[in-house]
């Protein structure tokens, strides 16, 4: 499976960050890593996945709900999520979301 190259970027009220990683996109999942956490982004279902070894958080963004699972002791904690917005043009997508009264803007772009 080839690897192509995307900026991924979460900005807030607070900060903006942005990386690039190499990334495999396949049957509309992208898959990457952040340092030691796995990424998995479902374009079709618009779900966000991550996972380390400490926590493993899912957004269904289209479901408006969001859940953190602690691995060390396996607490679950439900996040309600408000979507704003989900704009795509083949591999990049854009998802604007609230937590909590923080505004979320969640880009990622292939670079080419």
């Amino acid at each position: 499976m080839p690897k192509i190259r995307m900026k991924v970027g979460i900005t807030n009220q607070n900060e903006k960050q942005t990386i690039q990683v190499s990334a495999i996109f396949q049957d509309d999942i992208l898959k990457y890593k952040e340092n030691d956490t796995r990424v998995i982004l479902d374009y079709t279902k618009h779900i966000l996945i991550r996972e380390n070894d400490n926590y493993k958080m899912i957004f269904h963004f289209n479901d408006n709900q969001g859940t953190i699972i602690t691995k060390e002791n396996n607490i679950s904690i439900d996040i309600p999520i408000k979507t704003n917005k989900i704009e795509r043009k083949e591999k990049d997508i854009i998802i604007e979301y609230i937590i909590e009264e923080e505004k979320f803007l969640y880009q990622v772009e292939e670079e080419k």
